[in-house]
């Protein structure tokens, strides 16, 4: 996991890096917040302690801190309640290339139960021929969940990749996680199609 980096030298109260743990139902996840914004969400790697080790060793100095993380940990807990992390807060993307931050924006987009490919995604945004390096942009996603990476799949159908802590197990778990929310919260709707046809607008 690549670290957060603060801005500057500025002390902790005033912008280092804080994180905190929220439990759900496929275990512990971290959030980590830098100056700039929330800039990772760690998806469960065992117990708690585990993951605190994780997000610790991937961020020196950083501190639990609940009041700067409130809106992270919210964010969680509502994707648990209704499948959609909205109100994060401003997210943190780093070095993110404008392809990259396209890919991210289309995806912040997309509902619970909402699928699509590789290279229906790349359609999307105006890159066709772009499958593969969506893929890779995908592949270092700092923000599963709040971007929903893993609504991503193959053209033929498999899962794809998921390099999250938990693999392509979790990714289907949350799969059917979201179809079950979308089921429940639209009991006699039709099944999306793989590729959902959403306005998508980009800043």
């Amino acid at each position: 996991m690549m670290p957060c980096s603060p801005a500057g030298t500025r002390a902790f109260a005033g912008g280092g890096i804080a994180y905190d743990l929220v439990v759900t139902p496929f275990g512990w996840v971290g959030v980590v917040v830098g100056p700039r914004g929330l800039c990772r969400v760690v998806l469960p790697a065992g117990p708690r302690a585990a993951l605190e080790r994780v997000l610790r060793r991937a961020n020196p100095g950083a501190r639990r801190d609940l009041r700067r993380c409130s809106r992270a940990v919210r964010a969680i807990r509502r994707y648990v309640r209704t499948g959609r992390a909205g109100g994060a807060g401003p997210l943190d993307l780093g070095a993110a290339t404008p392809l990259a931050r396209a890919v991210y924006a289309a995806l912040a987009r997309t509902a619970a139960g909402d699928i699509l490919t590789y290279g229906g995604l790349a359609r999307r945004i105006g890159w066709p021929r772009a499958a593969r390096a969506v893929g890779r942009i995908l592949g270092r996603n700092p923000v599963p969940l709040v971007i929903p990476c893993h609504r991503v799949v193959r053209a033929g159908g498999g899962l794809g990749g998921f390099s999250c802590p938990g693999g392509l197990r979790l990714k289907r778990r949350l799969l059917d996680f979201e179809a079950e929310a979308r089921r429940a919260s639209a009991p006699d709707a039709p099944p999306p199609p793989c590729e959902p046809i959403i306005p998508v607008h980009f800043c």
